[in-house]
């Protein structure tokens, strides 16, 4: 579950491109464990503070620090997307948007 508490985190999530610095603690034993994150975000629409909550079942403990960047590219995403939406305008039943959505995804790991 990702936590963000204001509405400048849930903008600084949308945004173009990200930097992200964090750290996550995780314990687990048996039947219980939990995870928790809690990371900053800086992007072209600010920066935020969002925490990230999991639950685990198993033998584990861990630590970690962690960094990332992550960056959209609209022209991709454009692409992919009319050509997925113009198969499901073309059979234009339920059925047949599931249908596409597998292959969809199939395709894409496939081409990757």
């Amino acid at each position: 579950m990702l936590i963000l508490s204001t509405d400048s985190a849930v903008n600084t999530f949308k945004s173009r491109a990200q930097i992200s610095v964090g750290a996550e603690l995780g314990v687990s034993v048996g039947p219980i464990g939990r995870s928790i994150e809690s990371d900053v975000t800086a992007g072209n629409k600010g920066t935020a503070h969002a925490f990230s909550y999991a639950q685990s079942k198993g033998l584990f403990f861990g630590a970690s620090l962690e960094a990332s960047a992550i960056g959209s590219r609209p022209d991709v995403n454009r692409y992919t997307f009319s050509a997925f939406l113009f198969q499901c305008y073309k059979n234009s039943s339920i059925f047949s948007y599931f249908e596409i959505v597998d292959k969809f995804i199939f395709y894409q790991s496939v081409l990757r």
